[in-house]
């Protein structure tokens, strides 16, 4: 499956869980391959955006790129430690894949939407995130979980979505030295 194909087989995907069919997953490659194709399309959502930022306000310094570069991976780690802490929980008898895959697509479409929007001067990141909450808990319904467990994986995601950035923004922040 070539990239092209995989990205209408998971907008087919989605489809299938905003309209809560039962086939939704057999538009996902929910193979190791699969896995890397998706982490590699949310990569390259990311690079966009990245680019797309520096036409807008210029090339940042090498340092702050390097921030840049590893607040867009930081998604991914949201995206994983709030996938494994609710499998663990609510034991969802659904693999990792399942709800990894079509959530790194998902944010793939977050990270385009995004860049589209600052660059045109109109930042919607806030609603972005409110959306992907919503949709992380359509996934989760789509996985089998039940309703509490689908709105706990919904509301971590989005904290860990909207808290790891600004975690990191402070962090960079407290390493500069005042003038």
């Amino acid at each position: 499956m070539n990239l092209i194909d995989g990205i209408k087989h998971a907008a087919n995907g989605w489809s299938g869980i905003m309209v809560k069919t039962n086939d939704w997953p057999k538009h996902f490659d929910l193979t190791p391959e699969g896995i890397n194709r998706a982490i590699w399309v949310y990569f390259s959502a990311a690079l966009l955006a990245i680019i797309v930022v520096s036409v807008r306000f210029g090339l940042p310094a090498p340092a702050i790129m390097m921030v840049e570069v590893i607040g867009h991976s930081l998604p991914v780690v949201a995206t994983v430690i709030v996938t494994i802490i609710v499998r663990a929980i609510s034991a969802a008898p659904a693999p990792f894949a399942a709800f990894f895959v079509p959530a790194l697509y998902l944010l793939a479409l977050v990270k385009i939407v995004e860049a589209i929007t600052i660059f045109i001067g109109f930042p919607l990141l806030g609603a972005l995130l409110g959306l992907t909450a919503f949709l992380f808990y359509k996934l989760a319904r789509g996985n089998g979980l039940n309703m509490a467990h689908s709105v706990g994986y919904a509301i971590i995601g989005f904290l860990l979505l909207a808290g790891l950035p600004l975690a990191l923004y402070m962090l960079v922040n407290s390493f500069t030295v005042p003038a």
